[in-house]
């Protein structure tokens, strides 16, 4: 029996579902695909989404909660740790994961990259995005936040295209094994 669930590979930018054996079938991209795009389109109804640059924005400044632990002084004289909820920043790191929240976006690409080779992704997601990215700057500066301008650009210039050592995930070759051990190993210094 098959998994229900699709997931988003980074590497080849399909959805995959995955079969009896843990192995990814990406046979079911284009329809899984198209039901996104088709709920991504959706207008004057509650399943309305919001428009791509605004989706992009919220993505870009999310936060989320952390709990900190603090040592306070009591009014007896001693210290008591104290745990308190802090709001921090939190960004997507990858272009992929933001890739992964415009289905359109994705369409587009799939179509671009199918007659090229697999190093050229990271060009094609970067100038997709790059489109997005740019319309937001212009939104933003429209309205005179200046501010936010500069934070979005920050964030955007630290969004880097993840990539991976081998095809196969979590194996190395024993070349890069021996590799990683010599640069490792202090040799009894």
């Amino acid at each position: 029996m098959t998994n229900k669930r699709f997931r988003f590979c980074d590497r080849k930018l399909l959805y995959y579902r995955l079969d009896e054996n843990n192995n990814r079938n990406y046979d079911e991209n284009d329809t899984h695909l198209s039901k996104l795009v088709q709920a991504d389109l959706i207008t004057g109804t509650r399943k309305e989404k919001d428009s791509e640059e605004v989706r992009y924005i919220k993505l870009m400044f999310q936060t989320k909660e952390r709990e900190v632990t603090k040592k306070r002084k009591q009014k007896n004289g001693k210290y008591k740790n104290v745990v308190e909820k802090e709001v921090v920043p939190n960004p997507p790191k990858t272009l992929q994961q933001v890739l992964k929240k415009f289905p359109l976006r994705i369409e587009k690409i799939q179509g671009r990259i199918a007659i090229q080779e697999e190093d050229k992704y990271e060009v094609v997601v970067k100038q997709e995005l790059n489109e997005l990215h740019d319309k937001c700057i212009r939104l933003l500066t429209a309205y005179q936040k200046e501010e936010e301008v500069i934070e979005l650009q920050e964030r955007w210039e630290a969004l880097v295209f993840q990539t991976y050592k081998t095809d196969v995930r979590g194996r190395k070759s024993k070349g890069e094994k021996i590799h990683d051990f010599l640069n490792d190993f202090d040799f009894g210094k």
